[in-house]
């Protein structure tokens, strides 16, 4: 990073970056809006992105489910009011809510194989390993799908069901 004198007038120098830092494919476009001796500005559009997406659980216990959680691989944070937490698994967050369910809903969900989550996981053979070893409730073991993927189910203290699934390794265990 480079450090210019302060514009005429302003009072804080101006900060210049690294040329080797700046993205090769921002110094193209910028090129490309060069025209007859004249920087134009090009006609960007800033595009909203959605950048996470996380389910909220009603639980009946809270801790009873962080320690099922746990059991997957995620890390809590401090709980908010007593009731409220949220989990952390590479990335990905999932919020879990001590607040009362509808019980027939959860036994129809289950009976009829409809899920609350799915994930995808890169190693899924051994992340099932893990979460066998780890005494998670397996609802449906480890499965060669039509598609070519492995996944399995399992279900949490609430009932709620979760589906993970990858592409198999080439070493991993069938």
């Amino acid at each position: 990073m480079m450090v210019a004198s302060p514009p005429r007038g302003a009072d804080t120098p101006v900060v210049l970056c690294d040329p080797a830092a700046v993205p090769a494919a921002y110094l193209a476009r910028q090129a490309a809006t060069y025209t007859k001796g004249q920087h134009e500005m090009a006609n960007l559009q800033w595009q909203p992105r959605v950048t996470s997406l996380a389910p909220q659980f009603l639980v009946d216990d809270l801790a009873r489910s962080v320690t099922c959680y746990q059991k997957l691989g995620f890390t809590f944070g401090e709980r908010w009011g007593g009731f409220y937490v949220i989990g952390e698994l590479d990335g990905m967050e999932l919020h879990l809510k001590e607040a009362p369910k509808n019980d027939a809903e959860r036994r129809h969900r289950r009976e009829h194989e409809h899920l609350d989550a799915a994930a995808g996981v890169d190693g899924i053979e051994a992340f099932y390993e893990r979460c066998v070893a780890n005494g998670v409730t397996i609802l449906r073991s480890l499965t060669a799908t039509a598609w070519v993927t492995k996944d399995f189910s399992i279900e949490d203290p609430d009932g709620y069901i979760i589906a993970f699934g990858g592409r198999p390794s080439a070493s991993g265990p069938s």
